[in-house]
C-alpha cells in the first residue's frame, strides 16, 4: 500500500511539473523587432506604425500595434505564427513587405523568405524600409487651379498600383526608385477625361525624368500635373439672393433682375440668359461654366441701386467673383437703405413681470458703430426720438432699483418706418417681440431675486416638522413652488413682490396653520402681514428676517384616567392625583371622584402619579405613558410600550387588608402568580424527567440480567 501511494505522489508531481512548463511556455518567448532603413544599416528608424498579428485558426488577430521610437522593441510572444506589419512608412522612406515569422515551442524563432522558412539564431526580425523620394501629383483644370474628385492612378512598372480621388491640392507620395504612369481613370464633374498619361521615372539619387517623345526628360522640381478641359455642354446650379444691407437671411420682393453671358459676338459684349422678379426665396439659375453679370433693372422703394455683380461659373460648378470663390455657388446681390426720411421711435423702460413703465433707468441710444446717439433717464413717459434708417443698440448702463441690468438690444429701422429686433444673429419683427408695438422699442428689466427659506416647526417645541404639505403662491393665486416640509429650512430664491405660503396638509397630530403673507421689497427686505398690518419679519425664534416661519399647533386629545380598587369593581374615590410632562412639569391635578377624569393632551409623554392613597389603600406606583400623534395612548412596561385601551390610563389601587402584591407598572397583574405558575411548571417537568431516567436505568438491567 505504501509502494502504491510513492507512485501515485511521483504521478502528480510529473502532473504539476507538465502544467508548471506548460504555464512558462504560454507566458510568452522574447522576440526583438527591429526598424531599419535599406540606406543606413544597423540605425533604428522612428515615426515607423509597425503592428503584429497571429494566426487563429483561419485568420490573424491583432497582437500588438505601436510607433517605433529608434530603438529596438522587445515582445514576449506565446508560440505560433505571426506576421509583421508596417502600416506608415518615416518620412524619406517606402513601406516594406510584411515578413511572416514563427515562434517554436522551446523559444526558437524562425521567418519565411517567401520559399523556405529560415532560423533566426538571435531571435531578432529586422524590416528593412527602402528609400523613398517625394513625388507631388497634381490634378489641376484649365485655369490651373486645383482640381477635386478626379479619379487617378499611379502604378509602378513592376505592376505596382494605387488609385484615389483627387483632393484640393497636390497629393504627396514617397517613391523609391522605378518606372510609374501616372493617368486620369475618371473625371470630375464639369470636365472631360484626359487621355494623358505620364510615365515618368525616379533615380536612385532622388531625381525625376519625365518620358517625353522617345527620351528621358529631367523634370524640374518634384512635381507631375494632369489637367483638364472643361465639358462645354455642362451645367451648373447658381443661387441668386437679393437681401439689403442689415438683412441677409430676408429676401427683398419685387425687385426686377437680369444675368447675362460675355459673349464677344454680341454687339454690347453681353447676352441676356435669365430676368426676373425677386420672390420670398432665392432664384437658383442652370449656367454652363462662363463669364456673367447680374444688374438689378430698376431701383426698389425706399432702396438705393445696387452695383452690377460680374462672376465667373467655372466648369466643376464653382463660382468665384473677383477671383475669389463664393460660397455654395450662392451670389448676392445687396441694396443699400436709404438715409433720408426719420422715423419716429419710441423708447421706454418696463417691469419684466407687469409691464409697468419703469423710472429710474439710464440708457443709452447708439449708432451700430457706437456713435452716441443720447442718454437719458427713464421717467413714467416714454422718450421719442427721430431716427434715419439703419441699425442701432440701446443700452442700459444703469438699472432701477431692485432690478437686473438688462440685455443691450439691437434694433432695425427700415426705409419704410418699419422695425425688427435681433435675437441670436436673426432680425425678427419687432411685433414679435413683448410689448407688442412696431414703433417702441421696450428695455425689460427683471426683478432682483433674493434669497430666503420657509420652515415649519411645532409651536411648543420650536423643532422643525416634517409631512406639511406646503404651496408658494404669488398675491394674485400663481402657484409657484409646492412641496412637503422636512425638519429642515427650504431654500427659495424670490424676485421682490407679495406672495403667500399656504399650508395645504398638516402633519399628522398638527392643526392646519393659518395662510401667511409676506413681501419683499426691491431691496430685499421682507415683511409679514399681521392681522393687516405689515411688519418686519424676525424669523422668530431663530432671529433671521430671511426666514418665514409656518407654525403647527398640536392636536390635543381626551385622555381618560380612570382610578381603580384591586377588590371590587368601579371607580375608587378619595385618590389625590396629578398628570405631569416627563419633565415634570405639572399638566393637572385632581382628587378622584368614582368618575373617570378626561384631559386634553396633545402628542408627548407624560406621568400619572399619585401623591396620596385613599383611605385604607397602598399609595400606587407611577404610571408613565405616552399620547402619539395620532391621539392613541400606550403605557410604559419595563422597556416596552403597550396599547392602552380605549385610551384610557389605569391606576389600580390595592387594599392593606388584601396580600400584598408588586403590580406591574400601568396593569393590575399579579407578578407572584405568574412565579407560582413557573415553579409548578418545572417542578413537573423536573419530574417527567426523572421518570424517564428510572425507566430507562431498569430496562438496562433487565438486558444484563438476560446476558448473564
Amino acid at each position: 500500500m505504501k509502494k502504491n501511494l510513492l507512485v501515485f505522489l511521483m504521478v502528480l508531481l510529473m502532473l504539476l511539473s507538465s502544467v508548471i512548463m506548460t504555464t512558462e511556455v504560454s507566458a510568452g518567448f522574447d522576440v526583438t523587432i527591429k526598424k531599419e532603413g535599406a540606406d543606413k544599416p544597423g540605425v533604428q528608424l522612428s515615426g515607423a506604425n509597425l503592428k503584429i498579428e497571429k494566426k487563429e485558426g483561419e485568420n490573424w488577430t491583432l497582437v500588438r500595434d505601436w510607433t517605433t521610437i529608434g530603438t529596438p522593441d522587445t515582445l514576449a510572444l506565446p508560440a505560433g505564427d505571426y506576421r509583421l506589419i508596417e502600416t506608415k512608412a518615416p518620412s524619406g522612406y517606402a513601406k516594406a513587405k510584411m515578413i511572416e515569422f514563427r515562434v517554436h515551442e522551446g523559444g526558437s524563432v524562425s521567418y519565411y523568405n517567401g520559399s523556405i522558412w529560415e532560423d533566426l539564431p538571435d531571435k531578432t526580425i529586422v524590416m528593412k524600409d527602402p528609400v523613398a523620394y517625394e513625388v507631388l501629383l497634381s490634378k489641376t483644370g484649365e485655369d490651373g487651379m486645383a482640381l477635386a474628385g478626379a479619379q487617378i492612378c499611379l502604378s509602378k512598372i513592376d505592376g505596382w498600383t494605387k488609385s484615389w480621388y483627387s483632393g484640393t491640392g497636390p497629393d504627396r507620395y514617397y517613391l523609391v526608385p522605378g518606372e510609374y504612369s501616372f493617368l486620369e481613370v475618371a473625371a470630375p464633374t464639369g470636365y472631360l477625361k484626359t487621355d494623358q498619361v505620364i510615365k515618368f521615372k525616379v533615380d536612385s539619387d532622388g531625381s525625376i525624368h519625365n518620358w517625353h517623345g522617345d527620351k528621358w526628360v529631367p523634370l524640374v522640381g518634384n512635381t507631375l500635373t494632369l489637367a483638364n478641359q472643361p465639358d462645354p455642354d455642362a451645367e451648373y446650379d447658381v443661387t441668386i439672393s437679393k437681401v439689403t444691407e442689415y438683412e441677409s437671411n430676408k429676401q427683398l420682393l419685387g425687385v426686377d433682375l437680369r444675368i447675362d453671358i460675355k459673349d464677344d459676338t454680341d454687339p454690347s459684349g453681353w447676352r441676356e440668359v435669365d430676368r426676373w422678379w425677386t420672390a420670398a426665396k432665392p432664384r437658383v439659375v442652370t449656367l454652363k461654366a462662363g463669364n456673367y453679370r447680374l444688374a438689378e433693372m430698376a431701383k426698389p422703394a425706399d432702396y438705393a441701386f445696387s452695383e452690377k455683380i460680374e462672376f465667373r461659373v467655372h466648369a466643376g460648378g464653382k463660382v468665384s467673383i473677383g477671383g475669389a470663390e463664393v460660397e455654395n455657388a450662392t451670389v448676392v446681390i445687396v441694396n443699400k437703405f436709404r438715409t433720408d426720411t426719420e422715423w419716429a421711435v419710441k423708447f421706454k423702460a418696463v417691469d419684466g413681470h407687469t409691464s409697468e413703465m419703469l423710472p429710474g433707468a439710464d440708457l443709452r441710444l447708439e449708432k451700430i458703430d457706437g456713435t452716441l446717439i443720447q442718454n437719458w433717464e427713464t421717467t413714467d413717459s416714454e422718450k421719442s426720438i427721430s431716427l434715419y434708417p439703419g441699425v442701432y443698440k440701446l443700452i442700459e448702463t444703469n438699472e432701477p432699483a431692485g432690478y437686473i441690468l438688462a440685455e443691450e438690444i439691437e434694433f432695425l429701422v427700415r426705409p419704410d418706418g418699419s422695425m425688427a429686433r435681433k435675437s441670436e444673429g436673426v432680425w425678427y419683427p419687432n411685433t414679435n417681440w413683448w410689448p407688442a408695438k412696431p414703433d417702441t422699442v421696450a428695455v425689460q428689466n427683471i426683478r432682483e431675486k433674493y434669497d430666503l427659506d420657509f420652515i415649519k416647526i411645532d409651536a411648543n417645541t420650536n423643532k422643525g416638522l416634517a409631512g406639511a404639505v406646503l404651496r408658494l403662491e404669488t398675491s394674485g393665486g400663481t402657484l409657484l413652488a409646492e412641496g412637503t416640509s422636512t425638519e429642515n429650512p427650504m431654500p427659495v430664491s424670490l424676485p421682490w413682490g407679495a406672495y403667500k405660503l399656504i399650508e395645504t396638509a398638516a402633519p399628522t397630530g398638527y392643526k392646519l396653520a393659518t395662510e401667511i403673507e409676506f413681501r419683499i421689497d426691491a431691496y430685499g427686505n421682507v415683511e409679514v402681514n399681521d392681522n393687516g398690518v405689515w411688519k418686519a419679519n424676525t424669523g422668530s425664534p431663530f432671529n433671521d428676517p430671511k426666514r418665514i416661519v409656518i407654525r403647527g399647533t398640536p392636536i390635543p386629545y381626551d385622555i381618560k384616567f380612570s382610578k381603580l380598587a384591586s377588590n371590587r369593581s368601579g371607580e375608587l374615590k378619595g385618590a389625590e392625583l396629578r398628570v405631569e410632562k416627563s419633565d415634570g412639569t405639572l399638566v393637572e391635578k385632581w382628587t378622584s371622584t368614582g368618575t373617570a377624569k378626561i384631559i386634553a393632551l396633545i402628542a408627548g409623554e407624560y406621568k400619572m402619579v399619585e401623591t396620596k392613597a385613599p383611605k385604607g389603600y397602598w399609595l400606587a406606583k407611577e404610571i408613565v405613558f405616552r399620547v402619539n400623534a395620532d391621539g392613541s395612548v400606550e403605557t410604559r412596561s419595563g422597556d416596552k410600550w403597550v396599547a392602552a385601551k380605549g385610551a384610557t390610563v389605569r391606576m389600580m389601587g390595592y387594599s392593606k387588608d388584601a396580600p400584598v402584591v408588586t403590580p406591574k407598572t400601568g396593569d393590575a397583574s399579579n407578578l407572584q402568580l405568574y412565579a407560582g405558575i413557573c415553579l409548578l411548571a418545572a417542578a413537573g417537568l423536573a419530574s417527567l424527567l426523572y421518570w424517564k431516567y428510572l425507566k430507562k436505568q431498569k430496562e438496562e438491567s433487565a438486558e444484563n440480567t438476560e446476558s448473564e
